[in-house]
């Protein structure tokens, strides 16, 4: 099963760059930067993983990571296969909303109701 910090490792190594290399552009230790890759902690913000995919050169992997955060954080219950690009971008800029703190809890909850209608 791809999960996000599966997906990262897969990127940071067809890319042949050290976990060490990659934990040093971010800022963070190695220690945590592997923790987040065997999914021992919650994926990076989407700052953090906008960072590393621009160091990796993968920035195209933007939605397909964000959308795997916010299933792994349990934010959005829908079954990834099934979403289009579009919903990919949408969910992507939930995300933002999200981390940023833009969404109230009745938005939030009006949208996971919506959102478990749709799919």
């Amino acid at each position: 099963m791809k999960t996000y910090g599966s997906e990262l490792r897969r990127l940071r190594i067809g890319e042949r760059y050290s976990l060490t290399a990659v934990a040093r552009e971010l800022g963070v230790s190695t220690a945590y930067l592997s923790e987040v890759e065997l999914g021992r902690k919650s994926p990076m913000s989407d700052r953090k993983t906008m960072d590393a995919l621009m160091f990796l050169g993968c920035e195209d992997e933007m939605l397909h990571m964000q959308a795997l955060s916010l299933k792994e954080r349990g934010a959005l219950k829908v079954q990834l296969p099934k979403l289009s690009s579009r919903n990919l971008k949408t969910l992507a800029t939930l995300s933002d909303l999200i981390e940023h703190n833009m969404m109230d809890t009745q938005e939030w909850n009006e949208l996971e109701a919506f959102v478990e209608k749709c799919f």
